[in-house]
């Protein structure tokens, strides 16, 4: 099998029938894609044909060891067979009921378990609905409707929280009063005008902003670790101040875990900070590739859903075919050691990459098993400091490592995942052809 894996070409990749199914694609789909960033691939989107473990292959029969998994929730890489047996046995008595089934029950008794935050807990289909529960669920809870997000973070699509994800120098505003930046024309200022935008990882700021604005603030709105505008981690303490500050003047705390939530650990980014939210976002390798997220947190919060002040609903909320996969996922990353050689891996991969990327201004920066590149001065504790990498050089990297057989995703705010079923061999080949494509780009 490794010997199997190690035979891919030497020669760049060429991508005729994906060049071919683009054309046909862009005649009834925007774009030709099914979401924006796919758009990204250079030279052009790929389509691709089937996966298996930690690898996948294009309809041109190009091979790739994949590091985008579906964009994080394939924590066990593809059709991991504890994955499709749960879920084919599942499909064999029946995909949707409408209608509580003991499955339901079941995966919410584990997420108590797992997570220190989570009391009570619904199910949705997406990281976005989650998210715009527990904003409902906090404001309710408050009486007070200001929400505080930051600057550089994405918590979904839609128009009340896609907002300053990306905002560029001229848009973004003074720091110390950060613009609220729509990230799409057609928004409707009025769905987040009470959304105030705010630095990541400035306790200073964090605190002027209360003692300004404390006795309206709602919720604070924050990944534990910040991943959409690199990996940043928090400076230490900073998580804590969070907690402080929203005790201090009633506001509730939300973490959305969508991206670290079974990444960082079995039991989320808040059980490795030590910090421990009101509320709590999960999705993405919640489920292993299947459209599961979930909001859960304080019962007294969560009641509120109980007692029908707060609505929250679903056609597709707790959807036995998509939470089978779950136990599925808890058993495979609570086997002994599986985080530990996930995150060796990663450090292994880390380390490699850096080497090799450092003489062209390039490092690494990220923790556990989720890191990205960039070019420019080095590693930052904020989005305004990533402003001054180089995005078309992680482009051209990306480029370069793509036709050699190894997939990205294809932004220029990087995330690499590292998957249970990755091995030494991938590591070896990933390293061996990111020689190449810094070759080539030098």
């Amino acid at each position: 099998m490794a010997d199997d894996r190690m035979m891919l070409l030497d020669e760049t990749y060429v991508f005729g029938e994906s060049a071919a199914m683009l054309a046909r694609a862009r005649d009834v789909i925007p774009g030709g894609v099914g979401s924006n960033d796919r758009g990204l691939v250079d030279p052009h989107p790929l389509f691709m044909s089937h996966g298996a473990g930690s690898r996948m292959w294009d309809v041109d029969g190009n091979e790739y060891i994949d590091y985008l998994l579906g964009y994080g929730p394939l924590v066990l890489g593809h059709a991991h067979p504890a994955i499709t047996e749960a879920v084919g046995r599942q499909l064999r008595n029946g995909s949707v009921f409408g209608i509580p089934v003991a499955l339901e029950m079941e995966v919410a008794e584990m997420l108590v378990d797992l997570f220190p935050s989570i009391e009570m807990v619904r199910f949705c289909q997406s990281g976005t609905e989650a998210v715009l529960a527990a904003m409902r669920l906090a404001r309710a809870a408050t009486g007070r409707r200001l929400i505080v997000k930051f600057e550089g973070q994405y918590h979904g699509w839609l128009d009340q929280v896609a907002i300053s994800y990306a905002p560029t120098t001229e848009q973004a505003g003074d720091p110390a009063h950060p613009a609220t930046v729509p990230g799409s024309d057609g928004q409707s200022p009025g769905a987040y005008e009470d959304f105030i935008i705010a630095q990541w990882n400035n306790a200073e700021h964090l605190e002027q902003l209360f003692a300004e604005r404390g006795d309206e603030i709602a919720a604070v709105l924050t990944e534990p670790i910040m991943c959409n505008f690199g990996i940043i981690e928090p400076v230490s303490g900073y998580l804590n101040r969070l907690r402080e500050l929203c005790d201090r003047a009633g506001a509730a705390l939300i973490f959305d875990e969508v991206q670290t939530g079974f990444r960082i650990g079995l039991h989320g980014a808040q059980a490795r900070y030590g910090v421990t939210p009101d509320l709590t976002c999960l999705g993405k390798a919640l489920s292993g590739g299947f459209p599961v997220s979930a909001v859960g947190g304080r019962r007294e919060i969560m009641d509120l859903i109980t007692d029908r002040r707060v609505f929250h609903a679903g056609t597709y909320a707790g959807n036995p075919l998509c939470l089978a996969a779950v136990p599925a996922v808890v058993s495979e990353l609570s086997r002994p050691g599986v985080y530990e050689q996930m995150e060796a891996l990663s450090m292994r991969l880390r380390t490699g990459l850096s080497e090799l990327i450092a003489p062209l201004g390039g490092y690494v920066q990220g923790t556990s098993t989720i890191f990205g590149t960039g070019f420019g001065p080095g590693p930052g504790a904020s989005m305004r400091d990533l402003w001054h990498n180089d995005p078309e050089k992680v482009f051209d990297l990306k480029r370069e490592l793509r036709i050699r057989g190894v997939f990205t995703k294809p932004t220029p705010r990087d995330i690499w995942y590292v998957s249970t079923v990755h091995d030494d061999v991938d590591v070896d080949e990933t390293l061996r052809r990111a020689e190449q494509a810094v070759a080539a780009l030098a």
